[in-house]
């Protein structure tokens, strides 16, 4: 087993699928490199109530059970049952890891990444080697320590090494600090995006429209000119009719099983001449996808 790490994060406090996928993949992508690696949510965060509570409209709770079961549901689904710690800010009483078993996780981690500055009292933790800050608010931090904001300063200032996800943080675009920021990007682990398909996931829906259409996806309010780059016939089949289509020789091979892999090579009639076929495996059935020129049928 390599270095002990310890990654905070807010998965217990604003338990939301994007904010879970924020810190879940640095967690999950650390251990899968052979990293001891444990989540410790200690930001003073009040929690929230997604639900509206018993009102609808009351989003602010009194206890943190519901956040505590979101985090446990959340560890258990990844492997990680037993390397979670949360303090609630109600109470400040700790749900996870032992109190014991966490002070002697604190006492031997080697490297703790304080992600988004999720970490309220860093100097608590100072017993650790090393402490890194990663910024993924860039510009929005730079300009709070810029103003003088003493409180965040505090906080920064207790780690060791500072990391942003800005890649150009330079004068005179961005204040400077008085910290060496280093260029970091979000992790993103691929394959927690193609899990195995279990019921009724892996039941093959049916198809109500005759004809798919792809358009040009951007950012902003859905437009109804979006221009159309292409349309498919879709047909359904038993998966021993034919054999599917090889998919690019640019793909990696470890892709092939993977739905992302058949999607991309979907793109690929985009470019293709008008009526022609790509099979792709779809549970235990084939997907044919036709090239038809708009307007033909």
């Amino acid at each position: 087993m390599k270095a002990r790490i310890i990654v905070t994060g807010l998965i217990a406090q604003h338990p939301l699928g994007g904010v879970t996928w924020d810190y879940i993949q640095y967690v999950t992508g650390l251990r899968r490199l052979g990293y001891d690696v444990y989540y410790i949510e200690d930001s003073g965060a009040w929690p929230y109530a997604l639900n509206g509570g018993e009102t609808g409209d009351d989003f602010v709770v009194s206890d943190c059970s519901q956040n505590v079961a979101h985090l446990r549901d959340v560890m258990d689904r990844f492997g990680l049952g037993e390397r979670w710690a949360y303090r609630c800010p109600i109470d400040g009483g700790w749900a996870g890891l032992p109190d014991l078993q966490r002070e002697e996780v604190i006492s031997s981690t080697e490297l703790l990444l304080n992600i988004s500055s999720t970490l309220l009292r860093p100097q608590e933790y100072r017993r650790i080697p090393r402490m890194a800050f990663i910024d993924s608010d860039p510009v929005f931090t730079q300009l709070k320590l810029a103003r003088g904001q003493n409180d965040f300063r505090a906080v920064v200032d207790a780690h060791d090494v500072f990391f942003s996800f800005g890649e150009c943080l330079e004068e005179p675009w961005v204040p400077a600090t008085g910290h060496a920021w280093l260029p970091t990007r979000q992790p993103v682990l691929l394959v927690a995006y193609d899990p195995a398909m279990t019921p009724p996931l892996d039941e093959v829906l049916p198809i109500t429209d005759a004809v798919a259409t792809a358009w040009i996806i951007a950012a902003g309010p859905a437009r109804s000119d979006a221009p159309v780059l292409g349309s498919f016939a879709l047909e359904l089949g038993p998966g021993g009719a034919a054999q599917p289509t090889p998919l690019p020789l640019w793909l990696p091979a470890h892709w092939v099983a993977l739905s992302s892999a058949r999607s991309l090579a979907a793109l690929g009639l985009l470019e293709a001449a008008p009526d022609t076929v790509l099979r792709l495996r779809l549970a235990s059935q084939l997907l044919g996808l036709r090239r038809i020129d708009e307007g033909t049928e």
